[in-house]
């Protein structure tokens, strides 16, 4: 099996050199004999406990999100949060303050619930900034909505708001809103609606006790209730109100055939839709396939340009016309690129696919399917031959996460901890099984700035050994000299990563509890999942690159799809989508769970199926998660 070697970037290089921390220098490195002997379960290595904890966050529950099917299909919504103001030099943080961006995190909240049920949904306001009220009228006559919904938090706000429309006020449908938005927060909501097209309706979430408001406003995730009271009174109301428009968006529009042959495929509706979308591009003859180098070519360029990273992400397949049909066989490293392989061929008309691919690790490795590096330096190949153009180079120490063994036994295919896959000789590493695997990967770690010796075996720079627990000495490796098995290292403890910085970006992370996710944000205001990593990584002195297809170039590799340990606050998970691309990112806050955004807020998931907060969909879609900085 050989890997390819896609050309690396200006670009990929330079993501990458953000990722490198210096260290400080060391001061003398000599060898020294364990006193007692090294223990194979590594038992006398340096925890920390605490930064594999969950972090405890009040307020933490699934997310409302509508089950109700698709009630408001065919109907145009424009969302109007009142408030926002310019910034000046003597403004100080008030009631109205609050109350500008109360607004718009109950909308940007309530737009996720209405896009579900169907609704075709915009805003005039994502942020703080304020918008005049000409162009937010603009934006109505230009869009033409069914109903325009402005959100208001205090009385004075109606200045800011968008006038109401031309026409009757409709004083019934306003009450019985009242009484819906009232029961459902248990205060009083005041409610105004006029004319039919569009229909205007102005709720005021307000209290006549300014301080106990400015409370409210202040406490996390007041917007969800809101939210969810206004989603249910727009349905329920919309029935009253404008039934015919509902009634005529029951009846989706005929599709016109487009003679693409792809439509007359009995697998075409049943596909991915960033499948449907790839094959498209991939192939673009007029015909279905008809040989199985075509098809072969075709999953070359799919490996090439769409997976994230095939470096990081293994698909070695390989297609045969047989007289069984399509024989799909080879090897993957997530069964999403398995079953992505498999569609592809079904979108271009290879029907029936006899799938013999593999999912990797390969349950020949046995039960030490996890490795450490044992030599100074080895260099990973594209296949088990030795020489076969360079992958990587691994420094000693270095954990492995064991894929595959040559059938001769002579290599072993491996990820290493920068996420390369490539063929490494056998016998440069020391196989261990899952619990020593993990004491080692997780324990305290120091960076060798410069290379030293312990007799004759060069300890490289740039190689990351474990503490001991007698806080003065690093722990080699087994099998990587003979009789000697720590290094004794001046001022080792001020070269040991302490985990603070994670922790600090996950303590940020935190903050955004139950914020509205906003595609492109980066505020408290709304933000989408490489925004909420970006930020909190950011407060921590660390600058990540803006998207998650680009996060997951940076940091150590600490957890993959089929050996998921405990992470530390402050790593970064990644998922990928079922075409192949990492599309997703979220922030561990120690242990299985993990902060991310994704619509409609910022949540709390766990990767644990005993745990309340897991969520099958995440640990399907799990690709890998990365440290950031020790």
């Amino acid at each position: 099996m050989a890997l390819k070697n896609p050309a690396k970037s200006p670009f990929v290089s330079n993501v990458r050199l953000f990722c490198v921390v210096l260290c400080m220098a060391v001061s003398g490195i000599y060898a020294g004999a364990a006193e007692n002997g090294a223990s194979p379960t590594f038992d006398d290595l340096t925890m920390s406990p605490e930064l594999y904890t969950p972090m405890e966050i009040p307020g933490a529950a699934l997310p409302f999100v509508p089950k109700d099917g698709k009630p408001l299909a065919g109907l145009t919504i424009l969302l109007d949060p009142a408030g926002g103001q310019e910034a000046t030099a003597d403004a100080k943080v008030t009631t109205a303050t609050l109350a500008a961006d109360a607004s718009v995190l109950t909308t940007g909240h309530l737009y996720h619930a209405l896009v579900t049920a169907g609704a075709k949904v915009t805003t005039t306001r994502w942020d703080a900034a304020p918008q005049p009220l000409s162009e937010r009228s603009k934006r109505v006559a230009e869009q033409d909505p069914d109903l325009v919904l402005t959100v208001r938090h205090l009385p004075d706000e109606i200045e800011t708001a968008l006038p109401m429309a031309q026409g009757e006020s409709n004083e019934g449908l306003a009450a019985e809103a009242a009484r819906m938005l009232s029961k459902a927060l248990g205060f009083d909501v005041q409610v105004a609606v006029s004319g039919k097209a569009p229909v205007h309706a102005t709720v005021w979430f307000g209290s006549a006790d300014e301080t106990t408001h400015a409370q409210r406003l202040a406490t996390r995730g007041f917007h969800r209730e809101e939210s969810r009271a206004l989603y249910e009174a727009i349905v329920a109301g919309w029935k009253d109100h404008n039934s015919g428009a509902e009634t005529a968006a029951s009846a989706p529009p005929a599709v016109a055939p487009t003679g693409d042959f792809r439509d007359k495929l009995p697998a075409w509706p049943k596909l991915h839709d960033g499948i449907r979308s790839y094959s498209r591009t991939l192939w673009p003859l007029a015909r279905p396939a008809e040989t199985a180098a075509e098809v072969q070519k075709m999953l070359e360029v799919y490996q090439r340009f769409v997976i994230t990273e095939p470096v990081f992400f293994l698909l070695d397949a390989q297609v045969d016309k047989t007289d069984e049909g399509w024989v799909l066989s080879g090897k993957s490293s997530h069964p999403f690129l398995t079953s992505a392989t498999k569609e592809l061929m079904l979108s271009v008309g290879c029907d029936p696919v006899v799938n013999r691919m593999e999912t990797l690790p390969s349950a020949r490795l046995g039960e030490k399917r996890f490795g450490i590096v044992r030599v100074p330096m080895a260099m990973t190949w594209a296949s088990a031959r030795q020489g076969d153009s360079v992958q990587s180079q691994l420094l000693l120490g270095e954990p492995l996460w064991l894929l595959d063994e040559s059938d001769d036994g002579f290599a072993l295919l491996v990820q290493g901890g920068e996420g390369y896959i490539g063929w490494v000789r056998a016998d440069q590493v020391t196989r261990v099984a899952g619990p020593e695997f993990d004491r080692w990967l997780n324990a305290q770690k120091t960076s060798v700035p410069r290379d030293g010796w312990a007799g004759n075996l060069r300890i490289p720079a740039g190689a990351r050994l474990p503490l001991m627990v007698d806080g003065a000495n690093l722990r080699l490796p087994p099998g990587a000299l003979p009789d000697i098995d720590a290094l004794a290292v001046d001022q080792a403890k001020s070269l040991v990563g302490t985990g603070r910085l994670g922790k600090m970006a996950a303590f940020v992370a935190a903050e955004f509890l139950t914020t509205p996710y906003v595609y492109g944000g980066r505020s408290r205001l709304g933000l989408d999942c490489s925004g909420i990593t970006s930020a909190a990584w950011s407060a921590a002195g660390v600058t990540l690159p803006r998207d998650a297809r680009q996060q997951v170039l940076c940091g150590q590799l600490v957890a993959t799809p089929w050996h998921q340990p405990d992470l530390r606050a402050g790593d970064v998970l990644f998922f990928m989508d079922p075409s192949g691309k990492v599309f997703h990112a979220g922030i561990s806050i120690g242990g299985k769970r993990f902060l991310h955004s994704s619509p409609p807020e910022v949540q709390l998931s766990s990767l644990d199926p005993a745990d309340p907060l897991y969520t099958a969909l995440w640990h399907k879609h799990f690709a890998m998660a990365r440290r950031m900085a020790e």
